[in-house]
């Protein structure tokens, strides 16, 4: 993270940014129970502003917004206030890539050196639906280049790529990766011969009628913006450092978007305005690895399971923001959530919490009630236990990994405390039958909080997904 920083204030931030009184708009109210619900997860918090929005097929449900755009200006957040998406802005490089593959006969299987002239080897020989999903084994630009105030032009991107060694061989193992999604716009400006922000504004955002969403532009002053913050442990409120201009609207993650903007989005998505049903189907789709097992993650979405039902996400941050989304395709709920401000994570308010509570305030019944497959000693939820728990420098141990998790060179399992416990909650095949892929979701509950991780085990009861 960015170390520049310029100290805005001090004091108590709950009391800088008190919620403000919530309101619905088209069609279904929020009930004052469901309002009382979120706002109860936002007093109290370190937390400047924030919003969170329903909609379903193209009409908004209800919406809750609290803090201020703007601390010194005092501007309230409102359906007009813009957020940075960070890593949301992935699912609109992936919508853009796929149009023009479209247009220009293209698949998505073509190395994207075929398509692109002058790329490093390591990049050239990647088939696009690699890069798309995460499997490309490119190693990740932004370890390299971390100051986001500063320029990145394409040939220092490619060269933080091309000198590092590469992840793991393509379509080994699924690793999250933006220099995936900052070649993928490489691509769309040159099949399109326009910029990467002018495309998605003739192309995707006008054509699905979004009122305000765009491509950042940092140096630009852009109407509704929010500003975005950091939050310290003693509840200092510092200016997050402005992302360089051309780093802002990168393709791995360079998109605004404001409440106003949800439902025309979500119906553009899903009413095959912007794609045909088939390419938006392999969006959401799942993700085969040479191994034949496969992920849940398709092109810049998640492809889950929560209580039986099918649920795409996402989420996304940059300096001073935080984006979440959470997708239920069979009824065609989609709820978004968005913060001008970054804090210590068991202080800020819980987004994706806040997320839940609106779907179970919306849909009652159907969104939180929580499965159980058993209290824990059985013998895979005691592996992933010990993986979790062992000490600082302890191998994992053999048998434990599958191919897809060695392949990373590393053991990509959260760490956790002697004390935690972990209980398993529901499983879904991913692919075809148990050989494709079987995830397990786990409550984890450590040091009094709790939280979820979802497993991949193969027949063996190998870990091959994290």
């Amino acid at each position: 993270m960015i170390s520049r920083r310029f100290v805005l204030g001090a004091g108590v931030v709950a009391g800088v940014a008190a919620p403000r009184m919530a309101f619905a708009t088209q069609g279904q109210a929020l009930s004052a129970d469901l309002v009382s619900a979120l706002a109860q997860e936002v007093q109290g918090k370190l937390t400047v502003g924030g919003a969170i929005v329903a909609v379903r097929y193209g009409q908004t449900l209800g919406q809750y917004f609290w803090g201020n755009a703007s601390l010194p200006f005092e501007q309230p957040v409102d359906s007009r206030t813009l957020f940075h998406m960070g890593s949301n802005g992935k699912l609109v490089t992936a919508v853009a890539a796929m149009q023009l593959l479209r247009a220009s006969g293209h698949s998505v299987e073509t190395p994207v050196g075929d398509l692109l002239p002058n790329l490093p080897p390591i990049i050239a020989q990647i088939p696009i639906d690699r890069l798309m999903s995460h499997t490309s084994g490119l190693p990740d630009y932004s370890q390299t280049l971390t100051d986001w105030d500063r320029p990145q032009p394409r040939d220092a991107v490619e060269k933080a790529i091309a000198d590092a060694p590469r992840a793991f061989n393509v379509g080994e193992a699924w690793s999250y990766c933006n220099s995936n999604y900052v070649v993928l716009a490489w691509l769309i400006e040159h099949l399109s011969g326009q910029p990467y922000a002018d495309y998605l504004a003739s192309r995707v955002f006008g054509p699905a009628g979004t009122p305000t969403a765009r491509a950042d532009s940092a140096a630009v002053p852009i109407r509704h913006r929010a500003e975005p913050y950091e939050i310290s442990a003693d509840s200092v409120i510092t200016h997050a450092v402005r992302m360089e201009d051309g780093v802002s609207r990168a393709g791995d993650g360079g998109i605004l978007m404001s409440a106003g903007d949800v439902a025309p989005w979500r119906q553009a998505l899903t009413s095959n305005r912007l794609l045909p049903a088939e390419d938006m189907a392999r969006i959401n789709a799942v993700t085969r690895l040479k191994t034949g097992r496969c992920v849940p993650y398709g092109f810049g979405t998640f492809s889950e399971v929560r209580n039986g039902r099918q649920i795409l996400h996402h989420s996304g941050g940059v300096p001073g923001f935080m984006s979440f989304w959470r997708t239920w395709p069979d009824t065609g709920l989609s709820i978004w959530a968005v913060s001008n401000s970054i804090g210590p994570s068991s202080r800020r308010p819980n987004l994706t919490k806040m997320i839940y509570t609106m779907a179970e305030g919306l849909e009652p019944g159907r969104i939180q009630p929580a499965t159980n497959l058993g209290d824990g000693t059985d013998e895979r939820s005691q592996t992933l236990l010990r993986v979790m728990t062992r000490g600082e420098g302890v191998p994992v141990g053999e048998g434990i990994l599958a191919p897809e998790q060695t392949a990373l060179g590393r053991a990509s399992i959260p760490r956790a405390s002697k004390d935690a416990t972990i209980q398993p909650l529901e499983s879904w095949l991913v692919g075809d039958g148990p050989a494709e892929g079987e995830i397990v979701r786990y409550r984890v509950t450590d040091a009094g909080r709790q939280w979820e991780l979802a497993i991949g085990w193969t027949p063996d009861n190998r870990i091959y997904w994290t």
